[in-house]
């Protein structure tokens, strides 16, 4: 089996900007436990004091692989991270090269467009060594924080752009300091808890974490704390928050010593936390980055390895406490020292998210295809439309509120769809006389239209023939009509013919399909009126559109055959009529 196929599905990842502990919001629903292939279901919502929501019908599909798409552009000079946003109508990315150069990426109205790039160039701040970025909405006002560099080279800094209302506007830079010793800080996350904004990032020459502490507006310049090496942190490059049951983690990849780190933090994600180094799970190589999500009560997450160009899946079960299983997925979608991972996003019912590959100067864009046996894949009202599935198995129903808003909530349920019986007559036929038509079905007590109980049934004339099966509770049901026609007319005419001089369907006459010889054949072809405008008595003469040595007018005219042939057994006569339009 290829690797691609153990891959079970990122379903959906929500990097929140906001994140807080417990709510007074109350996201619950209900729905049928078991239902029927194609049946329509209700699903009623008893949430409480919820502003949005977001319902995902069909977003799990354990056989769906990872796909990968790789995207060039001129401006990739080493490129180390990236940050994605919808910026009004349009879909913005950020992109940091690792020489010292931002450049900004205009998707359009899609983040599946292949992005219009513009290097913004080094603001007059940024050097070699350029690192993480982030974009932040605060309030209507759009911040970007930029962290990197080495001591050794032009030292660390530590960014702040001002975009005003828009991302098109040339930001204005502020450089907020060398932290307490940052030590070629990689990525960064900035969070507000509780009114106050906070940050981490990970220093990658000394192994250390460090807190910044915004106080109550991101205008202010933080303070900062280097808390040091916690779950023996080696190399550490890129790290991703997620909260589990009122408890706030951050996985941590390092890169030199092959291995995760997980920080607890508790109930605060500005709490000091606690680490425990998780090993290299006999996959990593060179781990960069890893993305961590929750599948309704199953934690599973991806890391990118340096040194072998893969990406490894991790599966925790329900309990991020654990120590997660891996499995290498190997090389997708080209990548070249893969070096970090966007946020991700949704398009329709698929997954995606993208890559920053620093050797190939790319981008690789992943994609996780979710199913699509829902009759509706998503909806955002209260009480969203009635459901059916058109295949059988167990789907997870989930619901998230207030997306991006500190009140952030999500429920899950789920729905066994029972297989039911199986009855398929096929489409309407035609058939000919004297031919018997069997109808089946598995089940010897299906019941018919004329109330017969049987697992067949013979249909012998024209009609609508329909039946109907139980399974547990589902019932299936299916019809064919069926039309009996004389076969034995071996001549047939077409019903339009253009005598325009073409050489195209020029002249109307007989197609014959007769095992024998035909003989006493007899054509006559009237107009409206009743006038005979043609006849003939040789089969292979047919109507040039004219009579009486003028071109007949365009319109609707009646034909009538007669003709015997002997079919073998006997000699049969036949006559049949029918009508032609003549089109100049």
């Amino acid at each position: 089996m290829n690797p691609n196929q153990k891959l079970i599905i990122l379903f959906l990842f929500y990097w929140l900007n906001c994140p807080l502990g417990l709510t007074q919001v109350q996201t619950s629903f209900t729905n049928p436990v078991e239902v029927c292939v194609g049946e329509t279901f209700s699903i009623t919502n008893t949430s409480q004091n919820t502003t949005t929501q977001f319902w995902n019908f069909c977003g799990i599909d354990l056989n769906n692989p990872l796909e990968g798409f790789s995207i060039n552009d001129p401006e990739f000079s080493s490129p180390v991270f990236m940050d994605i946003v919808e910026d009004g109508n349009e879909y913005q990315g950020f992109l940091t090269n690792n020489n010292g150069e931002l450049i900004q990426m205009n998707f359009g109205n899609s983040l599946l467009n292949i992005p219009q790039s513009n290097s913004l160039g080094s603001l007059n701040a940024l050097s070699t060594q350029t690192e993480a970025i982030q974009i932040i909405n605060d309030q209507g006002n759009w911040r970007g924080f930029i962290l990197g560099g080495l001591i050794s080279v032009s030292g660390e800094f530590f960014l702040r752009l001002d975009f005003g209302n828009s991302l098109n506007n040339t930001p204005t830079v502020t450089n907020l300091g060398n932290a307490d010793n940052l030590s070629y800080p990689h990525d960064i996350y900035i969070f507000k808890e509780n009114d106050q904004w906070f940050g981490w990032t990970v220093n990658r020459l000394s192994s250390t974490l460090t807190r910044l502490s915004f106080g109550n507006s991101l205008e202010n310049i933080p303070l900062s704390v280097n808390i040091g090496n916690l779950g023996n942190m080696n190399s550490p490059s890129g790290f991703h928050p997620i909260f589990q049951d009122g408890n706030w983690f951050i996985f941590v990849a390092n890169q030199h010593n092959n291995s995760l780190t997980r920080l607890d933090f508790g109930s605060q994600l500005s709490n000091i936390p606690t680490g425990q180094n998780l090993g290299d799970l006999g996959m990593l190589q060179g781990p960069r980055d890893v993305l961590i999500t929750d599948v309704c009560g199953n934690f599973v997450g991806i890391v990118a390895n340096k040194y072998n160009n893969s990406l490894s899946f991790l599966n925790f079960g329900s309990d991020l406490m654990s120590t997660p299983t891996a499995i290498d997925l190997g090389n997708i979608g080209n990548l070249d020292f893969p070096h970090s991972f966007s946020k991700p996003f949704r398009v329709d019912n698929d997954i995606y998210f993208f890559i920053v590959n620093v050797d190939n100067n790319s981008l690789s864009r992943m994609k996780v295809a979710g199913c699509n046996n829902a009759s509706t894949n998503s909806s955002d009202l209260f009480s969203p439309p009635g459901i059916s599935y058109n295949k059988p198995g167990t789907y997870i129903i989930q619901l998230i509120t207030d997306i991006g808003l500190p009140t952030q909530d999500a429920y899950c349920n789920t729905v066994y769809v029972q297989p039911g019986p199986q009855l398929d007559f096929g489409n309407d036929t035609t058939i000919c006389y004297g031919t018997t038509l069997t109808l089946s079905s598995e089940d010897s007590n299906t019941i018919w239209q004329n109330e017969f109980e049987g697992n067949s049934f013979e249909v012998t004339e024209t009609g609508l023939y329909f039946a109907e099966q139980s399974y547990q509770q589902c019932i299936s049901r299916d019809s064919i009509f069926v039309t009996y026609e004389d076969c034995d007319n071996c001549i047939s005419f077409p019903n339009t013919f253009t005598p325009d001089g073409d050489n195209t369907n020029d002249i109307f006459q007989a197609v014959v399909d007769c095992p024998y010889d035909v003989k006493n054949y007899d054509l006559i072809i009237f107009n409206r009126w009743g006038q005979n405008v043609f006849k003939s008595k040789d089969i292979l003469e047919g109507w040039d559109g004219k009579h009486n040595n003028k071109n007949a007018s365009s319109d609707v005219y009646v034909w009538s055959v007669s003709y015997t042939y002997f079919n073998g057994h006997e000699v049969l006569t036949k006559k049949t009529s029918g009508d032609l339009t003549l089109i100049r």
